[in-house]
């Protein structure tokens, strides 16, 4: 007879028959879908006002940046509408990394440029005004 209840035990933990474990594990799978789905879905919401705040104010949070490119090395085709771009516009700094930057123009809706760092001769990064707030 013991035998017969522990097979009808849909879960047992420490011994101890829990039926009720059976529900809560059989819409657990759901259920964590549901709330990364609810996550995402929040998070994608809270980029996009983000990033609306901070392109009516121009990207102001970023600093300005004036950018020389090292002529010695031969540009390569991708690079070659990048120096052109770099004259005379006003560009933010995104992304500084070691070997790459990212600029984007104060309006909105205007396409990244990617710099490798190897190609760049002079790099001079203005502040943010202070009060500056998207």
């Amino acid at each position: 007879m013991a035998a017969a209840a522990r097979t009808r035990c849909p879960v047992r933990l420490a011994s101890v028959c829990w039926p009720a474990a059976a529900l809560v594990l059989d819409r657990l799978p759901p259920a964590v879908l549901l709330l990364f789905w609810a996550a995402y879905g929040l998070g994608y919401v809270a980029a996009h006002l983000d990033y609306s705040a901070h392109a009516r104010g121009g990207f102001c949070a970023f600093p300005f940046v004036r950018v020389a490119l090292d002529r010695e090395f031969g540009l390569p085709d991708a690079l070659k509408p990048v120096p052109a771009a770099l004259t005379g516009q006003e560009l933010r700094l995104l992304v500084q990394t070691p070997n790459l930057l990212v600029l984007i123009p104060p309006e909105a809706g205007g396409a990244p440029l990617l710099v490798p760092m190897g190609q760049v001769r002079m790099l001079r990064v203005i502040p943010v005004q202070a009060g500056c707030r998207p």
